[in-house]
């Protein structure tokens, strides 16, 4: 009766020891066709809070990349076309000082002012361009066309000495802010009402609308050249805010692979270390198999004996 009894629990043990065996193939199996430790978090579950603190941060990380990233293609635009605008202005103002010594005639006005009306279209062109669909200089009102020369109250000859008139602007003011870190934002927004861009339209407008006034071309060579002083600071500013946002980049990129490793250190399996565990469970399940096989023949006559 003893033997029988300790055969009986050979068989048992036998057959626990290969479903472990069986069970650890598996797992290393599941190991290598996944690449990772556990497919869920039972499997590393001393790690798993810090795991999913780690993916949350890399979420959160990833998406301030992604404004970072529309923030400095929108900036980039900008900066483009404030280069532009600056210069249509800056040409402008040498028409203009050029003009100052030359005497009036039907002839070289006529000239002068179809320049000035050539710079003028492709500054209020660069004005209302637009960014993935939407117009740059709109402030926040992004589908509405910043700048309309025909609305009612900025149509009518500009005589000098003149008056500012901001009613070509059809925009906003507002400003929109893109977080890019935690407590960290940056404003996207331009506008059309900035007193620079004002001050060259009513300096184009003073040449085009007074052919041959010396009093008009004086007092647009000033306008310009404050608007060309305006254009500069308004360039600097998008600047500061572009350089801003590479160094954010920067950092944010760092953070992101540190993250990324710590994350892989506690979720993904070593792919080698994991072959040569599951060909070591193989070998061994194989052998528990061949002795199970032997161990098994035994009849039921020869145990009930």
């Amino acid at each position: 009766m003893v033997a029988r009894v300790s055969t009986f629990a050979l068989y048992n043990t036998i057959n626990s020891n290969n479903m472990a065996l069986q069970a650890r193939y598996g797992e290393t199996q599941s190991q290598i066709s996944s690449g990772l430790i556990s497919v869920d978090y039972k499997g590393i579950a001393e790690s798993s809070n810090t795991l999913l603190a780690l993916q949350t941060d890399l979420s959160e990380t990833q998406a301030y990349l992604d404004n970072i990233t529309l923030a400095q293609n929108k900036y980039n635009t900008i900066l483009s076309t404030i280069s532009l605008l600056m210069d249509r202005a800056e040409s402008f103002r040498v028409d203009i000082a050029e003009s100052m010594g030359t005497p009036s005639d039907p002839g070289t006005d006529g000239a002068f002012v179809a320049t000035a009306q050539a710079d003028y279209d492709d500054f209020v062109g660069a004005l209302n361009s637009q960014f993935s669909g939407d117009y740059i200089f709109s402030g926040t009102a992004s589908n509405i066309l910043p700048v309309d020369i025909t609305d009612p109250g900025y149509v009518g000859v500009v005589t000098p000495p003149s008056a500012a008139n901001f009613n070509y602007y059809q925009g906003n003011t507002a400003d929109q802010t893109v977080p890019i870190g935690n407590n960290l934002s940056v404003d996207t927004t331009v506008n059309a009402a900035d007193p620079a861009i004002e001050q060259a339209l009513r300096a184009f407008r003073l040449i085009v609308d007074n052919p041959g006034d010396s009093v008009a071309r004086t007092e647009a060579l000033d306008l310009i050249d404050q608007a060309l002083d305006g254009l500069n600071i308004m360039y600097s500013d998008v600047a500061a805010n572009l350089t801003t946002t590479d160094r954010q980049k920067d950092l944010l990129s760092e953070q992101e692979s540190i993250v990324k490793n710590t994350i892989s250190d506690i979720r993904d399996v070593d792919l080698a270390e994991a072959s040569l565990k599951s060909e070591a469970l193989a070998a061994q399940l194989q052998a528990s198999y061949t002795v199970s096989s032997k161990a098994f023949q035994i009849s039921l006559i020869d145990y009930l004996r």
